[in-house]
């Protein structure tokens, strides 16, 4: 979802930072389209999604599942998963152990 959205303002403004009023850091209060709680899943939640980097051109996004994670709603556990992605869908998994 994120990945959309970052790929939407791209689309209008030819840029992913749209004027770096998009930055590194937490995606769900910055990004339009994503509001609170609309990244909350099944294995990771909200909070474990971020910005690590942003440009006009590029991204890269990160999900961490981290001690709360698949709490509330959820019903599984990312403890200890790690997925990147970047503009141009490369991604990453990495696990260790909590």
């Amino acid at each position: 979802m994120a990945v959309a959205a970052l790929r939407v303002v791209y689309a209008e403004h030819q840029d992913y930072a749209n004027g770096l009023t998009i930055v590194a850091g937490a995606v769900g209060a910055q990004v339009p389209g994503i509001d609170a709680g609309d990244l909350q899943g099944t294995y990771f939640d909200h909070g474990d999604y971020e910005i690590d980097a942003i440009t006009d051109s590029t991204f890269g996004l990160s999900c961490t599942g981290d001690g709360d994670s698949g709490q509330g709603n959820a019903e599984g556990n990312a403890n200890g998963i790690s997925i990147t992605l970047n503009q141009d869908g490369d991604e990453t998994y990495s696990y260790a152990a909590p």
